[in-house]
């Protein structure tokens, strides 16, 4: 199992280095990104996710808990104003198969972060929230999925 730094250092990596001039694709960052390396893209970034998939199962479970009952939903709108935060968009829940979905939850739950650490004193039943050290490496994660999901979106 490889650690979260070499998982870091992998996906920071280029994909492929700009050598054809005439290739059909995208050029960032002097690394050209063609629409077959998105196939492989994903691939790296699910083997990544499998290095803190423990936390993201955790924001998953914290996202269904909330969402499916209203009174959680409204005790988690306390718990957002309580942590004084002014983010109005809902919790989204991904589909664990798709990559840019997990990535979506996760950026919109680090928006929350401090409502799901009142969430856990308020509601004594919601118990799986990730600790300091998960949500650091899950902001790293997410920081590093973030390109891939803005060239993703340009291919779609």
């Amino acid at each position: 199992m490889e650690t979260m730094p070499e998982v870091i250092n992998e996906l920071e990596t280029p994909m492929v280095p700009q050598t054809q001039a005439n290739a059909q694709g995208l050029l960032v960052d002097n690394i050209l990104i063609l629409p077959e390396t998105q196939d492989f893209t994903g691939k790296r970034i699910k083997d990544g996710l499998k290095v803190i998939e423990h936390a993201v199962v955790k924001v998953r479970d914290c996202v269904k808990y909330i969402k499916w009952s209203e009174t959680r939903k409204n005790n988690f709108r306390d718990c957002v104003r309580l942590a004084k935060i002014g983010e109005t968009k809902s919790l989204w829940l991904d589909v664990s198969t798709r990559w840019n979905s997990t990535y979506m939850m996760l950026k919109r739950a680090s928006l929350y972060r401090e409502a799901f650490m009142e969430m856990v004193i308020k509601d004594s039943s919601f118990k799986r929230c990730p600790d300091f050290e998960e949500w650091e490496n899950l902001q790293k994660i997410q920081d590093v999925m973030e390109p891939f999901s803005d060239i993703t979106k340009l291919f779609s």
